[in-house]
């Protein structure tokens, strides 16, 4: 793997772009050059970079939104807004919206190559310090029989799933005060301070979630399986690590479509606070856990 700094510069004019990409090529970074915001939202899919340098006035989505949408994914990657504005409220509006620094064209390459270097180091002290652990309710969740679904009409479901997404789960795991860790295709991590919020949060996405299939025909429904876990995790930057979060994943494994299946450790943290029927699994082996443990199946 390279193990120089990756940047992405985010730059509709083509000549602007390539400049600024084999300068910083020239000065022993690994470079991406991108000309708008589909591309970039292709790229952090694959891989997180760690600065990105981006144009405030692009066509579609503009540098303010991008910025938003990078800081809300992670807090460890680097923005430096570049633009030939020198207006103060797009300086004050950039950095509002998450960007570390700002750079008005013409810049020196000298100064720009400074701030570059500048936000790198903060971010590198960051990950210095280590991870840390919390406690936490994680909350994983994916699509019962995606790849069918995919078999069966690729376009048609991404769509769908989008809109579920867009429409239904996003806004759940918000109101709830959850915090979506990751997305994988058809799967969803999210953390949250409170069990109880989390189980709230699945009822209420399963439940809307039924309401919408019941407009399809059966082959064509989209339903989640949902596994909530309570425990100690490991937090490394925005990802969260450790056995609390394995379990989590094999509890939604076993979960039916369109159901919930909670560990032990959350249901204890939610009985006697929330009107909740559940029914017992009794002790259950999952893949890769130790031990067997007890799960529950929440009564929808």
């Amino acid at each position: 793997m390279d193990p120089r700094p990756h940047i992405v510069v985010v730059e509709d004019e083509a000549t602007q772009r390539q400049l600024l990409a084999d300068y910083l090529a020239g000065q022993n970074f690994r470079v991406s050059a991108v000309d708008g915001g589909a591309a970039l939202h292709r790229l952090v899919e694959r891989e997180a970079p760690a600065l990105v340098l981006l144009d405030v006035h692009l066509p579609g989505e503009d540098g303010f939104a991008l910025a938003r949408w990078l800081r809300e994914r992670s807090g460890r990657i680097g923005i430096i807004m570049v633009t030939s504005a020198g207006d103060t409220v797009d300086r004050v509006v950039g950095l509002e919206t998450g960007a570390d620094d700002y750079v008005t064209k013409p810049f020196e390459p000298r100064e720009l190559l400074a701030r570059v270097k500048s936000v790198l180091r903060r971010g590198a002290a960051e990950r210095d310090i280590g991870p840390a652990r919390r406690i936490a309710a994680i909350l994983a969740a994916d699509v019962a029989g995606y790849s069918r679904l995919i078999g069966i009409d690729e376009e048609g479901t991404l769509v769908r799933l989008k809109a579920h997404r867009r429409e239904l789960v996003d806004p759940e795991i918000g109101a709830h005060r959850g915090r979506i860790v990751k997305t994988t295709g058809d799967g969803l991590l999210v953390e949250f301070a409170s069990a109880v919020d989390a189980v709230r949060c699945a009822v209420a996405v399963q439940r809307s979630v039924a309401v919408t299939a019941s407009r399809e025909t059966p082959e064509r429904w989209i339903e989640f399986r949902i596994g909530i876990n309570v425990g100690d995790v490991l937090a490394d930057g925005d990802d969260i690590l450790g056995d609390s979060v394995n379990i989590a994943a094999r509890l939604e494994a076993i979960a039916e479509p369109g159901g919930i299946c909670l560990s032990a450790a959350a249901y204890e943290q939610v009985r006697g606070k929330i009107e909740l029927a559940v029914a017992d699994m009794g002790e259950q082996d999952l893949k890769n856990i130790a031990r067997p443990l007890r799960t529950y199946r929440v009564v929808l």
